[in-house]
């Protein structure tokens, strides 16, 4: 039964080898507003689908952020720039991208990690097998990982693996998974002003999954973890969506209440 298992999970994870297999190396770039951000010629990559599907970024959020008006029309010498603020992880995941950042004079561990990052030192120090604080100009550090479509799409076939009693290896097939977009409305919980960390309530997308939230009056965009479900009750019915107040804050809301747009993926039976 265990070998079963493995098997299996080797299967799907060859039939993406060749993501798996991406040798480069991505740099970050911080802006003085404190924007991180990759910044991709559209020549090296071919297109914007293959750039929205690398680094896991919608095509919209980069049309948005770009102010991109029609796609045909952009030269293949175009620098592409796509923001990673609130998407690095801490962990590297099977086919997740490290994302690299060489460091520039005058800067600190402290002002890399916390500021720019608002990560743990002694994670990003573990992370980068430091020995102490010391930091140069020029020295390269991974600042986190990033997780792409195709990473998604590892993660969401190994689960479905591992929640079967009993494995058919002779009809081995990756779970179709479907994009749901929605616009409504945003509501603040303002009452757990003390909770860290980027978690919404929403009643369709599944509990422990990610959300991917777009606030069209400002142009930020933020992936939040699914705490649960929107319970009976207690908020408007026409809520679609509850936002912790971190959440709220990277996307710049400016009311309790306020318009916007919801990607989330759904698993198909």
């Amino acid at each position: 039964m265990k070998k079963a298992n493995i098997i299996t999970i080797l299967l799907l994870l060859s039939s993406l080898v060749t993501f798996s297999q991406d040798t480069h190396q991505y740099f970050a770039t911080i802006s003085e507003n404190e924007t991180i951000e990759i910044q991709c010629k559209l020549a090296d990559f071919g297109s914007i689908y293959k750039i929205s599907q690398t680094f896991g970024v919608s095509l919209d959020e980069i049309a948005n952020y770009n102010k991109i008006e029609d796609f045909n029309t952009i030269k293949s010498d175009k620098i592409i720039k796509v923001k990673i603020n609130n998407m690095l992880q801490s962990k590297q995941n099977t086919g997740s991208l490290p994302i690299y950042y060489k460091v520039k004079s005058g800067e600190t561990l402290y002002r890399i990690a916390k500021t720019y990052l608002n990560q743990d030192i002694n994670d990003f120090m573990e992370r980068n097998q430091m020995a102490d604080h010391t930091i140069k100009k020029d020295n390269v550090f991974i600042i986190g990982y990033l997780r792409s479509a195709k990473s998604l799409e590892i993660d969401l076939a190994t689960s479905e693996v591992n929640s079967r009693d009993t494995i058919d290896t002779s009809t081995i097939e990756l779970p179709k998974v479907t994009f749901i977009k929605q616009k409504g409305i945003a509501y603040v919980n303002g009452r757990n002003n003390a909770q860290k960390g980027y978690y919404v309530l929403h009643s369709q997308a599944e509990p422990n999954s990610e959300i991917e939230i777009y606030n069209p009056m400002g142009r930020r965009t933020v992936k939040a973890k699914v705490k649960g479900r929107i319970p009976d009750g207690i908020y408007n019915s026409d809520i679609n969506v509850v936002l912790s107040s971190a959440t709220a804050k990277s996307l710049g809301a400016l009311d309790a209440r306020f318009m916007v747009e919801i990607k989330y993926v759904q698993k198909e039976d």
